[in-house]
């Protein structure tokens, strides 16, 4: 193992790096900046009106899938009861320490109650 070590630190000790020409690097960098012309972007109002319009559109919808999605929730403290009418007229008692929480909006197709206590 000596030996291959050795020989690799011969092989090293004659070489040498390439000498770098500072001014040739210099010139290629100034030439280059010289030669090459910026992207210009240009943005028509139309295409503007898209993206504004498609942002606008994307904001709609989650508004209306969260608005959607949101739950009416009662809750009662401690020694507190209190009366609730449901969207199709029926009446719920909520006992002390209780919440009750249901869709209004999808009333009509999913009549869930969650209720916790009692």
């Amino acid at each position: 193992a000596y030996e291959t070590y050795r020989k690799i630190k011969e092989s090293a000790s004659k070489l040498e790096s390439p000498e770098f020409d500072k001014e040739k690097a210099w010139n290629t960098i100034e030439q280059r900046k010289t030669t090459e012309t910026p992207k210009v972007f240009v943005l028509t109002p139309f295409k503007t009106f898209l993206r504004v319009a498609a942002v606008i559109a994307v904001l709609l919808a989650g508004s209306f899938f969260y608005l959607s999605t949101l739950n009416e929730s009662f809750t009662t403290t401690y020694a507190e009861n209190k009366f609730i009418t449901l969207p199709d007229n029926s009446e719920v008692i909520l006992n002390a320490a209780s919440e009750l929480s249901f869709n209004e909006k999808k009333w009509d197709s999913n009549r869930n109650v969650d209720l916790d206590g009692e």
